[in-house]
């Protein structure tokens, strides 16, 4: 598996994977939790609690294709 997305917001995460799913992608959301607990504080959350969709090596590049023809304002182009 591979990691496809990253943000603090479990939201956003959960709309990634709503849209890959939607396609018939398989996704694993990881650390959907951990921003309650080690994601709180007076700075914001810590990265490496943020939570992160996963995929599957070989619907790699068709989630990231997938992902940048979506339109969904927080996904980075690049």
């Amino acid at each position: 598996m591979k990691k496809l997305f990253v943000s603090p917001n479990v939201t956003e995460c959960d709309l990634v994977r709503s849209l890959l799913e939607g396609i018939g992608i398989f996704t694993m959301l990881k650390n959907e939790y951990t921003t309650r607990t080690a994601g709180v504080g007076p700075f914001g959350g810590l990265p490496f609690a943020w939570p992160e969709v996963w995929v599957n090596d070989e619907d790699y590049v068709h989630a990231v294709t997938s992902l940048q023809e979506s339109g969904m304002s927080f996904i980075q182009q690049g």
